[in-house]
């Protein structure tokens, strides 16, 4: 019987004769369990991340099985490569298990307005957002209000940090209502209508009117013309009806009968009349007109001249014609001297503009070369003027000419004026940029601050071309000095623009009571003005360090050192002017002196009295005190005057 692998098996063991075959014995053995037999195991795969799991195999020669640990069979964590994250920290979780690795708290990014802070490891949101920061309300859509009607505007409020608008509300403006002007009624003539006293309003764009025209009245004509009198209106002496002159037959007129003689002689008279009216009425321009008196009196003397010249020839003319066309020959001669003169007085007015101008210019704080080419611009201005004046044929275009070459060179003063603050500006922010670029800031911050230098760049030089006057520009350029003290001071800007206020307030009360110790000093006229520039130039550079200063400490520095230089310039005002003595002692001692002299004046006018034997009386009473006035106005005045030489 074999053995299996739990039980023992047996046989017999027989011995046989070898040669008959015969059993010769016998006898039972036993085998033993052969136990069983596991060779081929087979993991149950049931291992964890951190401990073993089991293998099993079943016997080779029956079905029981053999379960054992599976030694190195720990599989290990398996991390996921993606972040698991919470509002505070960030972890990498096992697959198989709940173990995690590598857990920190988040950090790193920014938080903005609208959005939490983004986790520079694993990108996750964590914290709060900022929240909007309201700005300064902001005008947009603005409707303007006129005389009638209300207008309106939204009142809009952004971030000072993102910009996302934050609120917007529509606002009313009140309707203006007129800006009246009374205007003076004039009554209508013969020929040009007339109107009433009325109203209008003085805002642009706005048609108000109470105006109200009364039509011409039309002539009223006198009696009908005559041979050598028109028909003239009785109201406004305007001619209707030229003279209808004289018809000579046989060398008398068929009209009223006169002679050819003395009608020529009556034109003569009427002629020389008419160049009296003339001359007067002339005269009366000149008095009304703006030129120079010396200059009037001239051309009233040349009129004269004219005049009495016209007359001559009326006297000698030998027909009508004549006599007319030494009349017209006069006053068109009057004219042109009127208009000559006209011309040389708008000549002078150009030469005072110039004057006026050049030193406009070099009082400016524009540079050397800017300020000479200026000036050769303005006398480039001038001479075509004056050209043109030569060659304008009435007193309006004279006056055009002078006028136009005024507002150029207004205008060339002014866009000089431009020309240099857009260099300035240019100057600031580039400086503003220097200091930028030499802070802590992150470079994506510097940038940011540095794109918002070129827009108020931009903005403030279109502002600039735009501008009417050396105010407005100068105005605009000390707005862009706050706008970038504003940026480059950030959220302690109102603090320090205080102080900044403060500082600039002080320095200008300064530099003021400095010019008025120069105007009170002995100084030049041209002396004082040299001093007084050099005080404005202090005085800007000085607004335009403390624009640029960041701390309480470098604003402080700059008004010590601007003050001392400001006294530097005026400390030798008073030297050599000795103080002012008072004049009491010089009243008193002028009452000693006339008391003393009129005593003396006394005792020899009492002592000559006696000498003659006179005796003492009203008489000498009165001549003493006359005299001892007089002593007393005499030295006093004396004294007075002594006292005002030194």
């Amino acid at each position: 019987m074999p053995a299996s692998c739990t039980a023992a098996g047996s046989y017999d063991e027989v011995v046989y004769c070898s040669i008959c075959g015969e059993e010769l014995s016998r006898e039972e053995k036993v085998i033993d369990a052969l136990g069983h037999s596991f060779t081929n195991y087979v993991p149950d795969n049931n291992a964890t991340c951190t401990e073993d799991g089991t293998e099993t195999a079943k016997c080779d020669r029956c079905e029981v099985t053999d379960t054992r640990a599976d030694e190195g069979s720990a599989l290990g964590h398996d991390w996921v490569e993606e972040w698991t994250t919470d509002g505070t920290a960030h972890w990498h979780e096992c697959s198989r298990c709940d173990e995690i690795n590598d857990k920190a708290t988040h950090s790193g990014g920014e938080a903005t307005c609208t959005n939490s802070a983004e986790c520079e490891v694993c990108g996750a949101a964590y914290g709060d957002a900022l929240g909007h920061t309201e700005g300064e309300p902001v005008r947009e859509n603005e409707v303007g209000a006129s005389c009638t009607e209300a207008g309106s505007y939204d009142e809009v409020v952004y971030c000072s940090v993102c910009g996302e608008e934050l609120s917007r509300e529509e606002k009313v403006i009140d309707a203006l209502g007129h800006d009246i002007i009374e205007h003076e009624g004039q009554a209508a003539t013969c020929t040009q209508n007339g109107w009433n006293a009325y109203e209008t309003c003085n805002r642009a764009g706005c048609a108000y009117t109470t105006y109200r025209e009364i039509s011409a009245t039309g002539h009223t004509p006198s009696a009908a013309a005559t041979c050598t009198t028109p028909q003239t209106c009785t109201v406004c002496g305007a001619t209707l009806v030229e003279a209808l002159g004289h018809s000579f037959v046989d060398g008398y007129c068929t009209t009223c009968g006169v002679s050819d003689e003395e009608a020529l002689e009556n034109d003569r008279e009427d002629a020389k009349t008419d160049l009296d009216d003339v001359a007067q009425d002339v005269k009366d321009e000149i008095d009304a007109s703006d030129l120079p008196d010396d200059v009037k009196e001239d051309l009233k003397d040349k009129v004269d001249e004219i005049i009495n010249g016209a007359k001559d020839e009326v006297d000698g003319s030998t027909d009508f014609d004549d006599v007319n066309q030494a009349v017209e020959d006069a006053r068109q001669e009057i004219e042109d001297a009127i208009l000559n003169t006209e011309k040389d007085d708008a000549k002078s007015d150009l030469d005072e503009i110039v004057q006026n101008a050049k030193d406009e210019i070099d009082a400016s704080e524009l540079p050397e070369d800017v300020k000479e080419d200026l000036k050769d611009k303005v006398d480039e201005i001038v001479n075509d003027a004056k050209t043109e004046i030569d060659s304008e044929t009435t007193k309006e275009e004279v006056e055009a000419a002078v006028e136009d070459a005024r507002q150029e060179i207004e205008d060339s003063i002014l866009n000089t004026e431009k020309d240099d603050a857009k260099s300035d500006l240019d100057e600031i922010v580039q400086n503003a940029k220097d200091e930028i670029d030499a802070s802590d800031l992150s470079d994506e911050e510097k940038n940011e601050l540095k794109g918002k230098l070129d827009e108020v760049l931009s903005s403030a030089k279109e502002e600039i071309g735009n501008a009417t006057s050396k105010e407005e520009v100068d105005a605009i350029v000390n707005d862009v000095r706050k706008d970038i003290e504003d940026l480059l001071n950030g959220s302690s800007g109102d603090e320090i623009s205080e102080e900044k206020e403060v500082a600039v307030s002080d320095l200008e009360n300064t530099v003021q009571n400095a010019k008025d110790e120069i105007g009170a000093s002995d100084l030049s006229d041209e002396e004082k003005n040299e001093l007084k520039g050099k005080l404005d130039e202090v005085l800007s550079s000085a607004k335009e360090e403390i624009g640029f200063a960041a701390t309480t400490e470098e604003i402080e520095e700059i008004l010590t050192s601007v003050k001392e230089e400001i006294a530097a310039l005026t400390e030798n005002l008073t030297e050599g002017q000795p103080d002012a003595s008072p004049l009491w002692p010089w009243l008193i001692a002028a009452v000693v002196i006339s008391a003393a002299l009129a005593a003396i004046f006394a005792w020899r006018h009492v002592k000559s009295a006696r000498g003659k034997g006179e005796t003492i009386g009203v008489k000498s009473v009165v001549t003493i005190a006359v005299a001892t006035i007089l002593i007393f106005v005499l030295v006093i005045g004396i004294v007075l005057l002594i006292f005002a030489m030194i």
